[in-house]
């Protein structure tokens, strides 16, 4: 039988965590060939098959398969055209911020309608918000920094300047909320607590987007625990991606 090999690619800057979530949770894979941002590892247990490889879902993994034969360079570069996917927004968009929601509704197939309204905690100056503001019904974006004014002047769009800390869920709208998407620039743990307790006011809710930002290698051992207050939360569908859009982050979903 002859040995197996499965790649993974990731987003540029990201090598490292991705190599070291390789590392903490899959023993049975040791690194063989890698160039630049695209890396193979062997497989020393038995075989996997197509749909095993599949469920190797890792936080930073932009995309991963079985690795067949010697690959040549025009196939790698075929194979590293994942990170260019869905990286073009307006240049009136107030940031890049655009891009990872606008990726975050296509991975998840949420087709734009105007009754479907949006939270976002951490949302100056407004990428995302000007996304769904194009897209959705009416859009909340919580932020104590100044959004632009392509947002303010827009009548569906309400801005609270405030820290997530600070608000209680009778300072939210008070119209139905289907999906709440956060950027916080804070402690993820802390982070994660606030949206969730916001977000109990809400008995619309179908789900919560969180981006979480990764300082160290060594954070990779708490995502678990992130993932199990979902859990908790009773979301049936929980999870992290890996965007395009990305940086030294991965994105945390809860879905019903």
């Amino acid at each position: 039988m002859s040995d197996q090999f499965i790649y993974f690619v990731c987003v540029k800057g990201n090598r490292d965590i991705l190599k070291k979530e390789i590392e903490q949770r899959f023993k049975f894979l040791t690194p063989s060939f890698s160039k630049g941002d695209f890396l193979t590892y062997k497989n020393q247990k038995t075989p996997l098959t197509q749909k095993e490889i599949r469920q190797l879902k890792l936080a930073f993994a932009l995309d991963w398969g079985e690795s067949i034969g010697k690959l040549s360079n025009e196939a790698i570069e075929q194979k590293l055209k994942i990170k260019e996917r869905d990286l073009e927004y307006p240049e009136e968009s107030p940031s890049r911020a655009y891009l990872k929601i606008l990726q975050t509704c296509n991975v998840f197939k949420i087709e734009a309608n105007k009754d479907t309204n949006w939270i976002e905690f951490g949302s100056a100056p407004g990428g995302a918000c000007y996304y769904l503001l194009n897209n959705f019904g009416n859009v909340c974006g919580v932020d104590p920094a100044v959004m632009d004014e392509i947002c303010l002047k827009n009548e569906r769009f309400i801005h609270m300047q405030e820290p997530v800390q600070n608000l209680s869920q009778e300072m939210l709208p008070d119209y139905d909320v289907h999906y709440i998407t956060s950027d916080l620039n804070i402690n993820p743990k802390q982070g994660i607590k606030e949206v969730i307790r916001l977000s109990k006011k809400y008995k619309s809710l179908k789900g919560i987007f969180y981006t979480v930002k990764l300082v160290k290698t060594d954070h990779l051992k708490v995502l678990e625990e992130f993932k199990e207050v979902f859990q908790n939360y009773g979301f049936k569908r929980v999870g992290f991606v890996q965007l395009s859009a990305h940086k030294r982050e991965t994105l945390l979903y809860g879905l019903n």
